[in-house]
């Protein structure tokens, strides 16, 4: 199962999917795509996981990007039970500094109000054009598929997404990592030194993760390297298993 990012859909991970030649359950999370009306708080979006995770047969690999990252690990640190590997791709555990969350909380507000001001269509050129979150240097065709699956929320959907599970929203989980013991992979993009250094505090966090630097990649690893993340996701769960 996996769960996608901010301003995403579960149709982000379609490339990984064929990739590794597995099949992959990549449901579009509260405020995003099809699930744009939901509730969009981080418990309720918890819940939605744990709900899908609890009519699998038995329990799969979870992975999750970004903001899904973070909803995966909270997930595991509640109902560790139900996933069998765990994969956080540029992820964190939260903001664990008040006052650095009170202002996060703050920003992620006047970003909700800056979506809804823009529409979706110059949000999504804004947000897709410099800094953590470019595509800009993407192959053309990939920027051009990777904004088709974008195109596919609204924006109020991400709005009530920023605001209600952003990471100025999010439950600091630094604390109970310790008790996700399942397998873990920890991935983060060589260009991305803020999620690298979160990324090496997961692996350090978490009792038996691993952890992967993709070159030249930054905050999108599975877009920028999709052949390198896939070959570290595949053998990972193959050699798990």
């Amino acid at each position: 199962m996996a769960l996608h990012g901010f301003t995403l859909t579960g149709a982000h991970f379609e490339s990984l999917a064929a990739r590794i030649r597995r099949t992959i359950s990549a449901p579009d999370l509260a405020g995003h795509g099809g699930s744009a009306t939901e509730p969009s708080d981080f418990t309720a979006v918890v819940d939605s996981v744990v709900a899908h995770l609890e009519s699998f047969g038995e329990p799969p690999p979870l992975l999750g990007h970004s903001q899904g990252g973070r909803v995966a690990l909270g997930v595991a640190v509640r109902r560790p039970e139900l996933v069998s590997h765990l994969i956080l791709i540029s992820a964190t555990a939260g903001i664990d500094d008040d006052d650095v969350r009170a202002t996060r909380k703050a920003d992620d507000i006047a970003l909700a109000d800056r979506i809804v001001e823009l529409g979706l269509e110059a949000f999504l050129d804004w947000w897709t054009a410099d800094g953590l979150t470019s595509t800009a240097s993407l192959p053309p065709e990939v920027r051009r598929r990777d904004l088709d699956v974008r195109r596919e929320n609204t924006a109020q959907g991400l709005a009530s997404a920023i605001r209600g599970y952003g990471q100025g929203s999010q439950p600091v989980l630094w604390d109970h990592l310790y008790d996700v013991r399942v397998p873990a992979l920890v991935v983060a993009g060589e260009r991305d030194a803020r999620y690298t250094a979160i990324a090496e505090r997961l692996q350090e966090s978490l009792p038996n993760a691993t952890l992967r630097i993709v070159p030249e990649s930054g905050h999108g690893p599975l877009l920028a390297q999709p052949d390198i993340t896939a070959e570290l996701v595949s053998g990972f769960l193959d050699g798990e298993r």
